[in-house]
């Protein structure tokens, strides 16, 4: 199921429950400031040897917003937000006989689709709310934007970021998830918050070689809300409307006038008295609420953060076990590719077609020299094979040539 397909139906769901419920819709919108984790393994491709530096870069975010109450100071929040996020990072590599420097920028856009528990309690002359839950995320745009410097020569270029599960083609995995915690103030109709977005997806599409990318967000928004309030900031009871006071009755006429102005004055008191009775018992079950309140939030956060320890435990776990295996592995491991060309300027990674198909080729540095090959056989006979197609394909001085952990050996008995 593509995204759109996901959104109509989200959608439409939204839409269908606006007719059962007293809800609120809303508006906000607001400033990102993104924790992108990248976590790469050097298995990946394209393999990387060299030292990146990585900082944060920075985003906004707007949407709509609907909230369905369920219980006095308890509702459901959901919506649809849009979140720009990001990231820098740079690295330099010494290639005789200058530096090169790359910079690279990443800003990829998702759709958000939040759905919180949220706790809202009257506070005068403010409402205080607190927010919790998942949020389901999708690719949808982005930029990259990549500056290179070698001496003298500067080039930059500015593509859209490329989403997908192809290792060493794609940017990003276009879905997202993780759990989203909130809390602001209400004002009337206006409302302020901050939220963070810890992200547990792996945006990687080598994610498989150990890398890891994870999307977390902290936010700073304000917004308006459309009809119904959530809750006034009074201290009446939560749900129940503030009491109507009665206006005091005329005393029936009496005989005289000391007694008429006695009993209005006694009835004018008691009417006081049973007012000031009825606001104390409302505002201590408004204090008893609001303890209550904050209780289950400060246990719903801690119950949050114990599961998103665990998750990064086991995770890391997983991950220093594929990184020791695969080293073990490449240590061990010979491939054979097919050299076809050798230059002095190194030209990274290209396409070129051979036997009729479309192969990436994968350059390394040699005796001074950046060297293009084409293909990756675990035989030397399935690489012999494929030499004869290269030199058939407009390369005939193409040869192979055998790498260990992708360091180029010459060892005569691996051409046997």
């Amino acid at each position: 199921m593509n995204n759109s397909i996901r959104l109509s139906i989200i959608t439409l769901l939204v839409t269908v429950s606006s007719t059962s419920f007293g809800q609120t819709f809303g508006i906000k919108a607001g400033y990102n400031l993104p924790f992108m984790v990248i976590e790469k393994s050097q298995f990946a491709i394209p393999y990387e040897t060299y030292t990146k530096t990585t900082t944060m870069g920075s985003g906004f975010h707007f949407g709509g917003t609907v909230e369905f109450p369920l219980y006095k100071i308890f509702s459901v929040e959901t919506g649809v937000i849009y979140s720009s996020t990001g990231y820098m990072q740079s690295y330099e590599e010494t290639i005789w006989p200058e530096a090169l420097k790359v910079s690279e920028t990443y800003n990829p856009g998702f759709l958000n689709i939040p759905l919180t528990a949220k706790v809202t309690v009257p506070a005068v002359p403010l409402n205080i709310f607190g927010a919790i839950g998942p949020y389901f995320g999708f690719g949808l745009t982005g930029s990259k934007k990549t500056e290179s410097t070698y001496g003298a020569l500067v080039e930059s270029e500015n593509r859209s970021i490329k989403w997908g599960t192809e290792q060493g083609l794609d940017d990003f995995k276009s879905s997202d998830y993780g759990v989203t915690f909130g809390a602001g103030v209400i004002f009337k109709s206006f409302q302020a918050g901050l939220s963070y977005n810890l992200g547990l997806a792996n945006l990687s599409p080598a994610s498989k070689a150990g890398s890891r990318i994870s999307n977390s967000v902290l936010g700073i928004s304000v917004g308006y809300m459309f009809g119904k309030h959530v809750r006034s900031a009074s201290v009446s009871q939560p749900g129940k409307p503030a009491k109507e006071e009665k206006p005091v009755e005329n005393v029936g006429k009496t005989s005289g006038k000391t007694k008429g102005k006695k009993a209005a004055a006694l009835e004018a008191e008691r009417l006081r008295l049973e007012k000031v009775r009825t606001d104390s018992i409302a505002a201590v079950r408004a204090d008893e609420e609001r303890l209550r309140a904050e209780k289950a939030k400060a246990d719903s956060i801690e119950a949050a953060k114990v599961m998103a320890a665990n998750l990064k435990a086991q995770e890391a776990a997983r991950l220093a076990k594929i990184k020791a295996d695969s080293i073990t592995i490449a240590q061990n491991t010979v491939v054979y590719r097919v050299q076809f060309a050798s230059n002095t300027a190194k030209k990274g990674s290209y396409e070129i077609t051979i036997g009729g198909k479309k192969q990436s080729t994968w350059e390394y540095s040699y005796s001074g020299a950046y060297r293009s090959t084409v293909g990756e056989f675990k035989t030397f006979k399935s690489a012999l094979e494929f030499q004869k197609i290269v030199r058939q394909s407009a390369y005939p001085q193409a040869f192979v040539v055998a790498f260990k952990n992708n360091v180029r050996v010459t060892d005569p008995a691996l051409f046997k």
